[in-house]
């Protein structure tokens, strides 16, 4: 007698299944209403619903006849007969059709397989109650079982499980099941963070397949016990573990395999020129085989080992290639992956707008074949690209949506870097309170991970925050942990370029608080030093060009201003090479900075042809874009040098254009009335000079100045000393004179 024939079964509607519910509750020791209630979901057409049920009620009454059958009927009626009809006829067979624990083990099984699982929780662990004699059927349940808890995202659930099947498997002497237990205990904990416990599993998985000469299960250990050697900061081991990798997949004539393996570990060690060998091997073997979608691959690795490099020239090729290749073969993820790597290197460039077009291609292609790890490397990317357009509410929108799939995918350091990347909007967006948060998280995650070189990064992030937050004490700190952890990693990686990149940056941050924040100039002196001593090293024009123009304002801050021009020239030099691929503002700031310095030392005439240099650069397309302040400021500086020059009539008409320039901004307006009130105080023409102050002093009162040192009524207090001294002297303006150095 099938369930369709029972007298309860009258629901057609959603209220039976509240009904049948009910009556369970009330009698949950009774199987019949957990019948019923199976009866219920099975008419709603919720199948592993009422599999589930069913299989509730047996868990209190294995021998209820009506159960069993309604439990076969319900499969045999729902999506999974086709695999599970063979499976019921070789059970009758088996004379198991009415063992309730076999048909909860397989039904269950078969419910994880279509991504039931909360629904196969239920059945496995309602068979697992029963119990079973035979220890070959409880390990593949707590196989199941273990499966399940893992998709459904409930680890510490998950591993409980897996210890369970390592037990059983042992204890039946099966190696093949030893083998795979500790492999999946591996990658459980090394997904909670428990490196030691996950490194011994993939050490018992390694001398398992080795044993039972597994070559294919012995590749997938050796890669991750790299992995794990990587995340414990073991790069001799980890790298040693992925040559053996490579020489396994050799002698499995896998040699496709060895070359994108061990090149894309070599990249990510930092040992970039090895890594494009192995890869440019790939490509070969790839071509001599006439594979075009391993010739793709190969393609797209090269390209993102150029990127590493920092050479997007050399990685157009191979990425524009990669991208007309996966658009013949019509695979979406490749082309995600291409399109995500042409965005990065326009980003390099500094072409935003053609980033921002790729990276949105990037996320279409990964909506198209629902790959969520690449949906997520779109968003970071996307919010990377606004952060630089400076649209950083649509760059945090992007960067939480990051955030929540890196949870989804329980990937602790893709949550890390969307947490930093928050942090970082919220720094930019003049709100540190919040940067702190976000940077105090992700540095808690990051410390789980063991992730060395980005939690160095954080701690200068934390840092920042906190010299923004007037916490210069905590700021220090950080930042001298910084600088500790980048000095410790650059000492034990030997040569690798990441990890000199780091200790660059440690330096950068370290000499700028120092100068700035406690007014040691000798220290930030020696630090800038090394810095630009480090980045010489290792062919980094930009970072040198950095080095240089601080060591050019900290010499500027001393009054040292024939070592502050040396600098400055020197980082013009550096800007200009063809390599380095300067933007228009740092080489704006380099002029502007020497022009300043030539001014203090006397030679006027210099500095009005740097800084008219600076205003033909700041008239240009890419910096009225980005930053169109830069006109105002080259406007006020080429007329304190037509002044000083004493071409009063230019002078006059700069500071006429730079008040037309400030439109209704009152900050601009500020400095723009003052230049304009020093400059006729100058001229001798004290009404006019005093018009204009007490307009500046007007708007002064509505504005703070943008660094924070002053509040409005202070600013003010100062200019109306300064309208009660009838010897004005010409000085440059709020504006002109605030620090051209970031």
């Amino acid at each position: 007698m099938t369930i369709y024939k029972r007298p309860m079964l009258t629901a057609h509607s959603g209220s039976d299944r509240g009904d049948a519910g009910r009556l369970t509750l009330m009698s949950t020791t009774h199987s019949q209403a957990y019948y019923r209630e199976g009866v219920a979901l099975q008419c709603l057409g919720k199948f592993a619903d009422a599999a589930a049920a069913l299989c509730q009620g047996l868990g209190k009454d294995p021998k209820d006849r009506a159960l069993i059958q309604g439990l076969v009927d319900c499969a045999l009626a729902s999506p999974v007969r086709e695999r599970f009809l063979p499976v019921y006829e070789q059970l009758c067979k088996l004379h198991l059709a009415n063992s309730a624990f076999v048909l909860m083990s397989v039904i269950g099984q078969e419910l994880e397989s279509l991504g039931q699982h909360p629904q196969a929780i239920t059945a496995l662990e309602c068979a697992l109650q029963l119990g079973t004699s035979s220890l070959k059927l409880k390990a593949s349940v707590l196989s199941a079982l273990s499966r399940a808890h893992w998709s459904a995202g409930r680890i510490d659930r998950a591993v409980t499980y897996m210890q369970q099947d390592l037990s059983v498997v042992h204890q039946l002497g099966d190696e093949e099941g030893q083998c795979r237990a500790h492999g999946n205990l591996g990658a459980a904990h090394f997904v909670q963070g428990d490196f030691a416990e996950a490194l011994a599993h993939q050490k018992q998985q390694l001398r398992c397949a080795l044993k039972l000469r597994q070559r294919d299960t012995a590749i997938h250990a050796l890669t991750n016990l790299g992995h794990l050697y990587s995340a414990l900061g073991d790069l001799t081991n980890a790298l040693s573990s992925h040559r053996q990798c490579a020489l396994l997949c050799h002698q499995s004539d896998l040699p496709l395999l060895e070359a994108a393996e061990i090149g894309s570990r070599l990249s990510g060690y930092g040992e970039l020129d090895n890594a494009l060998e192995c890869h440019s091997e790939q490509l070969r073997l790839a071509n001599r085989l006439g594979s075009r979608e391993e010739r793709c691959r190969a393609l797209l690795n090269l390209g993102s080992d150029h990127l590493a490099k920092r050479e997007p020239g050399q990685a157009w090729p191979h990425l524009e290639e990669a991208l007309a290749q996966a658009q013949q073969l019509g695979d979406p993820l490749l082309q995600g992956r291409a399109c995500g790597a042409l965005g990065a290197c326009h980003r390099l460039d500094g072409d935003l707008a053609e980033s921002r077009r790729m990276h949105e291609a990037q996320l279409n292609c990964a909506l198209r074949c629902a790959n969520r790890e690449l949906e997520a490397a779109a968003c970071g990317s996307l919010g990377l690209v606004y952060q630089l357009l400076g649209d950083y509410e649509s760059a945090v929108k992007l960067h939480k949506a990051h955030l929540r799939l890196a949870e989804l995918l329980h990937d602790r350091p893709g949550r890390a870097k969307a947490l930093g990347n928050i942090g970082c909007s919220y720094s930019a967006m003049r709100q540190p309170d919040l940067a702190l948060r976000y940077h105090t998280e992700e540095l808690e995650l990051l410390q789980q991970c063991y992730d060395r070189q980005s939690e160095c990064a954080c701690h200068g992030r934390l840092g920042a925050a906190y010299q923004s937050l007037r916490q210069p004490e905590r700021a220090a700190h950080h930042l001298q942990l910084q600088l500790d952890l980048a000095r410790e990693l650059r000492a034990n990686s030997g040569d690798q370029l990441a990890n000199h990149r780091l200790l660059a940056r440690a330096l950068e941050s370290m000499a700028g608080f120092l100068a700035s924040g406690r007014g040691d100039c000798q220290a930030a002196l020696e630090l800038c030093s090394e810095w630009r001593r480090l980045c010489s090293e290792i062919n980094d024009s930009r970072g040198e060009a950095a080095a240089c123009h601080r060591l050019g304002c900290v010499c500027h801050q001393l009054g040292r201003w024939r070592e502050a021009e040396t600098w400055h020239r020197a980082e013009l030099q550096l800007l200009q090479r063809p390599v380095c691929s300067s933007s228009c503002s740092a080489i704006w700031r380099a002029r502007c900075q020497l022009g300043l310095c030539l001014g203090e030392l006397g030679d006027w005439q210099m500095a009005a042809e740097e800084f008219q240099e600076c205003l033909q650069l700041a008239r240009g397309d890419e910096l009225q874009q980005q930053q169109p302040d830069l006109e105002f400021r080259s406007l006020g500086h080429l007329a304190d040098a037509s002044m000083s020059l004493g071409d009063t009539a230019q002078a006059m008409e700069l500071r006429a254009e730079q008040l037309q320039l400030a439109g209704n901004r009152p900050r601009l307006l500020v400095a723009a009335h003052a230049g304009l009130g020093e400059a006729h105080s100058r001229l001798g023409n004290q009404l006019a000079a005093l018009r204009h102050h007490q307009l500046e002093l007007e708007l002064a009162r509505q504005v703070v100045d943008e660094a924070g040192r002053h509040s409005s009524a202070t600013y003010s207090l100062e200019r109306q000393s300064h309208l009660g001294d009838s010897k004005l002297t010409l000085s440059q303006s709020p504006l002109d004179q605030a620090p051209v150095c970031q």
